[in-house]
């Protein structure tokens, strides 16, 4: 993904563009293009040979992305048997000024949990801070801990098993 994103931004053929990551894990959340790799084929271009990027742990915060902090509210209501009549789940959490990215972790219930009264909003404020991205896992992550969570609680209120 990354080698045909930086061959289309820079008109080169893909065959050309190698890119080699060594510490990724599994690589979930690192396809995405970022500004240190587009750094290095500039670089490589004007220098007309390879280079190598190599980042502190420090810069990794800011030149390869982050998961957005967020603030959850979870409002639950059920039924005296248990039944789930009410979610609703919103989110806020935080993305730069440069670029717009939502952790959709409010939208996990929405395929998850059926209610009567249904509600889920994510909500983002730009701050001037580095840009957020998909990081290790997708975005319902902290989402569905936030609700599963609450559902315990509801669980243990309405006396059944979480």
């Amino acid at each position: 993904w990354v080698r045909a994103e930086l061959a289309a931004m820079f008109s080169l053929d893909p065959a050309s563009v190698r890119v080699r990551s060594e510490h990724i894990g599994g690589g979930f959340g690192s396809k995405g293009l970022r500004a240190h790799q587009v750094s290095a084929v500039m670089a490589a271009t004007e220098l007309r040979r390879p280079v190598r990027v190599v980042m502190t742990r420090r810069q990794m915060f800011s030149l390869a992305g982050h998961r957005s902090p967020t603030v959850q509210r979870v409002r639950l209501g059920a039924d005296p048997d248990g039944r789930l009549r009410v979610l609703d789940h919103r989110s806020l959490n935080r993305t730069s000024t440069v670029f717009e990215f939502v952790e959709p972790s409010a939208s996990v219930g929405q395929v998850l949990y059926a209610a009567d009264a249904h509600r889920t909003a994510s909500h983002v404020v730009r701050l001037d801070v580095p840009s957020p991205t998909w990081m290790r896992a997708p975005g319902e992550a902290p989402g569905s801990f936030a609700l599963e969570t609450a559902l315990d609680e509801l669980a243990v209120r309405c006396g059944a098993d979480p």
